[in-house]
């Protein structure tokens, strides 16, 4: 599963704070999820960790930005502790069971911003994240 985010509700929908994503289909197939990898340190690609973590309980795979960032985040929750975060280096690869993920760095307004290149037998998909031009990127050499 690549990110898991969170929303902040406008007034279409009163006395509602925090909007999470609907993670039925995941439940469904909890058996074959082997991790989640977050792409970046923005509230709609993590902020919805603590919510549903009850429902994925699997390894997070993040870069140190990221994954500091989310600590952060989980420190007041007891469950804290139980969960596994991998901390990746920015163009890491990842094998994971039948595939391998290649993180691919990409400018934004958040560190270490990654693309995921989704490597399989049948095909590659390259999920983006979020990006943004920038013709002066501050982007270390990977």
């Amino acid at each position: 599963m690549i990110d898991c985010g969170s929303g902040f509700a406008d007034d279409y929908l009163p006395w509602v704070d925090m909007i999470v994503v609907d993670i039925s289909f995941i439940e469904k197939h909890k058996n074959d999820l082997v991790g989640l990898v977050l792409t970046h340190a923005h509230e709609d690609h993590l902020g919805a960790v603590q919510y549903l973590w009850n429902n994925l309980r699997c390894p997070i795979y993040a870069t140190t930005f990221t994954a500091n960032f989310l600590k952060l985040r989980l420190v007041e929750y007891d469950f804290a502790k139980d969960i596994k975060i991998h901390t990746v280096k920015p163009a890491a690869k990842i094998p994971l069971h039948l595939i391998q993920l290649e993180m691919v760095p990409l400018t934004h307004s958040a560190p270490e911003m990654q693309a995921i290149m989704i490597r399989t037998e049948t095909g590659n998909i390259l999920h983006k994240g979020a990006w943004k031009f920038d013709n002066d990127p501050v982007l270390d050499n990977y």
